[in-house]
């Protein structure tokens, strides 16, 4: 198996190509928070439209 091929720091096509994407994403984000660096979170979630985001939280802890 050859490694995966990496251009402007993203993993290529191929070196995605048939992975749960879903799964890598979430431990990259375990693995960013447990070390303390929550900017590539941020920047991600920057994307998201604000309702995506609202709907995310709990009812409860909504500051409205």
């Amino acid at each position: 198996m050859t490694a995966p091929v990496f251009e402007k720091g993203y993993p290529s096509y191929e070196a995605v190509n048939g992975l749960d994407i879903w799964e890598q994403v979430i431990e990259q984000i375990k693995s960013d928070i447990e070390q303390g660096d929550v900017t590539a979170v941020y920047e991600m979630l920057q994307r998201v439209p604000k309702d995506v985001l609202i709907a995310y939280l709990p009812e409860a802890g909504l500051d409205k």
